[in-house]
């Protein structure tokens, strides 16, 4: 069942009021066994469709029951969603004596920090966020939900064998800002922000729910009279053309005489008020502006740490540039900044420019020493000044590389190689420095959870093959060679890790000695020299994936053989991103039942196997195990280990009904056990594919054959949709309403960010991201496409909530 957030169908420049949702109790129950609430609807996780919010997996309440008119409220209950459907919240342990008559409290989103319905000075909630949210495309609401949009109910005086009714209420505002373009050129909205002269309206607060009205008591610091909005993939505003923007604040009134700010760009309009306005909890506030003058973002100001520190905190972007040192937090980017005149704290550092931290440091491979320039606001934490999180990377330049340690022996055989390889799955082009020499060449094979292979020929005549060789820094490595010839497996060689083989980057410094240099002594394994040109396959093994090889040569009865890279190969792409150093040495395998009941742990590994029973996000990996013990949530996922989440999951290609094998540590959220963590996630390790449904499709997915509407709804609907970009056609019937998510015939109303394919009645929404496609596919600027056949090479994903197609890279048009 659904709790309508906002209300359809809102029109510019007016104020409706948000639906409200009844929470009732099922019968009444002997409070030591497990309780039930039904929630018609209202963090966690609520997602947004369109204006209507949903439950999803994950949901939660804190709820509290007292005697009626006792100000003893006693301890918070956690009602946790077990059936979306029909709204249905549980908890085990209902934290209360039922009295006569009871007054019931409940809250959304959970929070174990909030102890009371009565707080003041304890266990904050957010009420948008001081440093802004994101909004995904012009008109979208999928940011209005989850934590930034609380809700509170109060059932006063209820008798204790009747069954209690909570309505929830709204306890934020939402301002709607429709901006229309007023100049005769077009642009694009990035980011805009809503300022009231009348105080803070966004941040964290203390809720008191028990009086008449809600009571918000601001936390120290960390409130703001500026509300900001990110905007995530906008697309060019024509002249005349509107988008609309929507920001989430506290209630509160501006009165008569003070001012309303709203700044786009450069450009910034201040309105002062002729008589109160008020934003009320619980409705959307329209305000219209029309640009008549082109914003141009706001260059950041150049500041030393100094300047920056004497700053006052407000809305101003600095330019900073220093040394990182004392690098507390590698996933969030939290670190010291130094220059000549000081030092500052940075409390988080994105690789772009996003309204809340994306975990994106550990792609920009940043280390201590490194001098970065970087561009965040000047906030405060304790009345400490820091760089607010979180600042974004503009660039640096990489600091000093420590001297390479002493060899631990003369190397005596060489470090070149003069066979060529051919790369072949999970191999790359590397360079190795050993012992201090020159670097050179070097063959990487393997990732953390692939095996990788080569291919080289060995010319005739040849009596043995050396090379130097290791395995990844704390791991095993097996590489194998193998020739039809040969019948298949000739040669196997487990490798020494070198402490060494390490780093984000394809070029190793490492020490090694002869202990690391082996041969394949080629007569003895065939008789004889070899008669004839022959083709060997080299490759890492299930269990010992990745080794690097360097000085591979091939020897002769005369000797080293002559150098045989006549050509050079193929380029190949660029090597993905290598885990960083720490990968656990050893795993403990235990069950589900066992892990959750371990201890907490930062460096005890286990490895886990389950069916995947749900996938809640995967872009990080959330999703729950199961297996003949129970199940336990994962808070992230990587493909292989790398130590910070690096949104890796989707790559792996897992769905539901598959059994996973996987390595994590003992953590918990909230209380409640579960797998991975925000500081280091789980890994994967391997998989079994579930059972895949039998679906009956037309087309293949090429672009000779494409596949139908229905194809895509089915693949879909049956998870068995593939992963890459494939081509899908069908004709042109509409679009999807970016406010109500519903599929809309015709052109009338038409946006330029869709459009929708199939048939009146069956019909899938195709993502129009900004550029060439979109210019040449969309129905607002392109009316007569309607009706028209075209062939999208795309993506089949969720797009506003069902099966769709997003991320298209080509078209034809007929």
């Amino acid at each position: 069942m659904k709790k309508i957030l906002f209300a359809m169908g809102v029109m510019l420049a007016a104020t409706f009021t948000l639906t409200n949702c009844t929470k009732e109790l099922q019968n009444p129950q002997d409070v030591k066994t497990p309780y039930t609430i039904y929630a018609n609807t209202a963090e966690t996780k609520t997602a947004n469709d369109g204006l209507s919010t949903v439950w999803v997996e994950g949901d939660a309440l804190n709820v509290f029951a007292t005697a009626a008119g006792s100000t003893e409220y006693g301890t918070s209950s956690k009602f946790t969603l077990t059936d979306a459907a029909s709204g249905k919240f549980e908890t085990d342990d209902l934290k209360a004596e039922l009295a006569a008559t009871n007054d019931w409290y409940a809250l959304y989103p959970y929070s174990q920090y909030v102890t009371t319905p009565a707080s003041t000075d304890a266990g904050y909630i957010y009420f948008g966020n001081k440093n802004g949210l994101t909004q995904e495309e012009y008109n979208s609401t999928s940011h209005l939900s989850g934590s930034t949009c609380p809700l509170y109910g109060v059932a006063e005086a209820v008798a204790g064998t009747e069954l209690p009714a909570i309505e929830m209420q709204h306890l934020t505002s939402v301002v709607k800002i429709n901006v229309t373009n007023g100049t005769s050129s077009t642009f694009a909205i990035k980011d805009l922000s809503f300022t009231s002269s009348a105080g803070d309206i966004v941040g964290h607060y203390f809720v008191d729910f028990t009086q008449d009205a809600p009571v918000l008591t601001p936390r120290t610091g960390n409130v703001s009279n500026t509300a900001s909005l990110t905007v995530t993939n906008p697309s060019d505003l024509a002249p005349s053309q509107t988008a609309s923007f929507y920001i989430v604040v506290r209630p509160f009134t501006a009165p008569a005489n003070s001012t309303l700010t709203i700044k786009i760009g450069s450009v910034e309009k201040t309105k002062t008020l002729a008589e109160e306005v008020v934003f009320a909890a619980g409705k959307i506030k329209g305000i219209n502006y029309t640009l008549k003058e082109v914003p141009v973002e706001v260059p950041p100001t150049k500041a030393t740490v100094e300047d920056f520190l004497a700053a006052a905190e407000d809305d101003t972007w600095y330019e900073l540039t220093g040394t990182i040192s004392n690098l507390t937090n590698t996933t969030f980017g939290n670190f010291d900044l130094t220059d000549a005149t000081g030092k500052v704290y940075v409390y988080g550092l994105t690789k772009t420019k996003v309204a809340s931290n994306d975990r994106s440091f550990a792609s920009i491979g940043l280390k201590e020493g490194d001098v970065v320039t970087l561009i965040g606001k000047r906030s405060s934490h304790n009345g400490t000044p820091q760089v607010g999180g979180p600042a974004y990377y503009v660039s640096h330049v990489a600091g000093e590389e420590p001297e390479p340690e002493p060899g631990t022996g003369e190397l005596t055989h060489p470090l070149t190689s003069n066979l060529v390889w051919t790369l072949g799955a999970k191999a790359y082009e590397s360079t190795v420095a050993v012992n201090g020499n020159e670097a050179v060449a070097a063959l990487k094979l393997g990732t953390g959870s692939l095996v990788g292979n080569a291919t080289i020929t060995i010319p005739a005549g040849t009596t043995k093959v050396g090379f130097y060789g290791v395995a990844w820094n704390g791991a095993k490595g097996t590489i194998t060679a193998s020739a039809e010839l040969a019948n298949g497996v000739f040669y196997s060689q487990d490798l020494t890790a070198n402490a060494g083989a390490s780093g984000s980057t394809s070029n190793y410094t490492m020490t090694a000695s002869d202990s690391d240099y082996y041969e394949i002594d080629v007569v003895s394994i065939l008789g004889a020299a070899a008669p004839s040109d022959i083709p060997v396959t080299i490759s890492t093994v299930e269990g010992a994936l990745r080794a690097i090889i360097w000085g591979l040569n091939y020897y002769t009865a005369s000797g080293i053989g002559a150098d045989q890279s006549g050509s050079e190969p193929e380029p190949e792409p660029e090597p993905e991103p290598e885990p960083t150093p720490g990968a656990p040495a050893s795993l403990i395998t235990a069950t589900v039942a066992e892990f959750l009941a371990a201890a907490e742990s930062t460096d005890t590994w286990y490895k886990l196997t389950g069916e995947i029973v749900s996938i809640a996000k995967a872009d990080y990996g959330n999703f729950t195990i199961k297996d003949e013990t129970d199940e336990v949530y994962i808070y992230g996922m990587t493909n292989g280990w790398v130590g910070s989440n690096d949104q890796s999951f989707s790559a792996i290609g897992l769905k539901v009904g598959d059994i996973v094998t996987l390595g994590t540590l003992r953590g918990s959220h909230n209380g409640t056990p579960q797998g991975g963590g925000n500081t280091v996630p789980a890994y994967y390790i391997s998989h079994v594919e579930g059972e895949t449904p039998e679906v009956t499709v037309e087309g293949s997915g090429t672009e000779a054959d494409p596949y139908t509407v229905a194809d895509v709804i089915a693949l879909h609907n049956s998870g068995a949709a593939p992963a890459d970009a494939v081509w899908i056609e069908g004709d042109i019937v509409g679009y999807y309403n970016s406010n109500t998510s519903k599929f809309c015939a015709g052109t009338d109303g038409a946006v330029a960010s869709n459009l929708a394919l199939g048939t009146s009645d069956v019909n899938i929404p195709v993502q129009l991201p900004s550029g060439n496609i979109r210019k040449a596919l969309n129905l607002l600027d392109n009316p007569g496409n309607l009706g028209k056949t075209v062939a999208i090479c795309g993506k089949i994903q969720a797009y506003f909530s069902v099966a769709g197609i997003k991320s298209p890279t080509d078209y034809k048009l007929n």
